[in-house]
């Protein structure tokens, strides 16, 4: 359940292609529109990781099942792009996790 604009939605882990850090919320990225739910990245990772998503940054997160494809960058970091469209910076350091993921999904 995700308060939004003074309602409130219903939102399906499936249906997130990515998520933000925003201070003390997560910024829940679904169909080009943006739900803030309060609670912070690490915390919505753990309730999370089991429907697909997994932290790439320590303020981004992604579905595994909404990712295009990964652009490697010279500075070992990389670029996911979305289906969307949207990029997403992957930082080596949690390029291993991703490449471990992706490998068992």
């Amino acid at each position: 359940m995700v308060k939004k604009l003074g309602k409130e939605f219903l939102v399906k882990t499936k249906n997130i292609e990515w998520a933000e850090a925003y201070g003390n919320y997560a910024n829940l990225h679904i169909n080009n529109e943006i739900y803030p739910m309060r609670t912070t990245m690490s915390d919505f990772i753990l309730k999370s990781r089991h429907h697909g998503l997994i932290s790439v940054h320590r303020s981004f997160a992604v579905s595994l099942n909404k990712v295009h494809f990964i652009e490697p960058l010279v500075s070992g970091d990389a670029k996911i792009v979305m289906q969307s469209g949207e990029k997403i910076r992957l930082s080596r350091r949690y390029k291993i996790d991703l490449e471990i993921l992706v490998a068992n999904h």
